[in-house]
């Protein structure tokens, strides 16, 4: 008898306690400050492990083949010093042109385009690894598709970690600069440990992005976050800062973009807000749309972003004076 009650006793301890963890580990997270929450070293990865990643060098188009070297700039010339960067996304890299095509190397720049890359990881890539070069200047190409990106990793972010309890939406919104460390799609962008817990959020950035669907950039960014919006802004004066001043900022935009324009319609949004952004703060900026509209879109364009050979030269000539192009 005593027994059989000596086990009861011990087993309710037991459900007791368990219990209390649960409720422990359930709310835990609404009550430790942001402070509280530690948050590893940041994943960045330079050009090296995402040319491996990416087998970039291993991608073909027609009868060339892409070639890089050691910083991953891609091969048009051997000087560096005292020439323009290119920063940008695969716009800039233009894999689909011989490097000497190119509209950087039509300029005589560097082209330091990275398919996949958004503004964010250019900013890392240039403060890391990058930023000790004499350069000339520092274009970095932009466009809306680098706000899409900014605004669904956000919202998968939020959506993760809320799921998870990892983290309340006032402290996503906090900390979400030190936690936003995606660079590839199998790659966790961040890893908190809160306490005893930690999480891990991958974003399956394939599952986000769709870039050859003309209504997927523009649909994202209608009736965009301010928020998210200005967080983005901020990017470009901390590239400014790390270049010394020497930033230059150009909106490259989407076919559609340009047969919006070409039909009498106002420019995006958000190309009228990076301008006045720029301007406030004192950093050069050409929108491309308005000089892109006197170009029939068939001859320009190849898909949603990328030019053609004939639109490689019209966005040369575009920006041949802006930047004071050495060829």
């Amino acid at each position: 008898m005593n027994s059989n009650i000596n086990i009861k006793n011990f087993v309710s301890i037991i459900v007791f306690f368990l219990s209390l963890e649960l409720l422990a580990q359930t709310t835990a997270y609404y009550f430790f400050p942001l402070s509280k929450c530690i948050v590893t070293k940041d994943s960045y990865v330079g050009w090296a492990s995402y040319n491996s990643t990416r087998n970039q060098e291993e991608v073909g188009y027609g009868s060339f083949k892409l070639e890089f070297d050691e910083k991953g700039f891609r091969k048009s010339q051997t000087e560096v010093d005292g020439k323009s960067l290119f920063l940008g996304d695969s716009v800039v890299l233009s894999q689909q042109i011989p490097s000497n095509q190119t509209f950087s190397s039509l300029c005589g720049s560097i082209n330091a385009g990275i398919d996949g890359y958004n503004t964010l990881m250019e900013l890392r890539r240039f403060k890391r690894d990058l930023s000790s070069i004499n350069y000339s200047k520092v274009v970095v190409f932009v466009n809306i598709y680098d706000v899409a990106d900014e605004i669904e990793t956000a919202n998968h972010i939020s959506k993760t970690w809320k799921e998870h309890h990892c983290l309340r939406e006032e402290w996503f919104s906090e900390g979400y600069e030190k936690m936003r460390y995606k660079m590839f799609s199998d790659t966790p962008i961040g890893i908190i440990k809160e306490s005893n817990r930690i999480c891990e959020v991958i974003i399956p950035m394939d599952a986000i992005a769709q870039p050859l669907d003309p209504d997927y950039p523009l649909k994202t960014t209608v009736g965009t976050d301010e928020k998210l919006l200005s967080r983005w802004l901020s990017y470009f004066s901390e590239l400014n800062n790390y270049s010394d001043g020497k930033l230059m900022v150009v909106m490259s935009p989407t076919k559609t973009q340009v047969i919006f324009r070409q039909r009498g319609n106002e420019r995006d949004y958000i190309n009228r807000q990076l301008e006045q952004y720029c301007k406030l703060n004192g950093i050069p900026f050409m929108d491309l749309t308005d000089y892109l509209t006197a170009y029939d879109v068939k001859d320009t364009y190849i898909d949603q972003l990328h030019f053609t050979q004939a639109g490689q030269e019209a966005v040369f000539k575009s920006i041949n004076e802006f930047v004071g192009c050495s060829k």
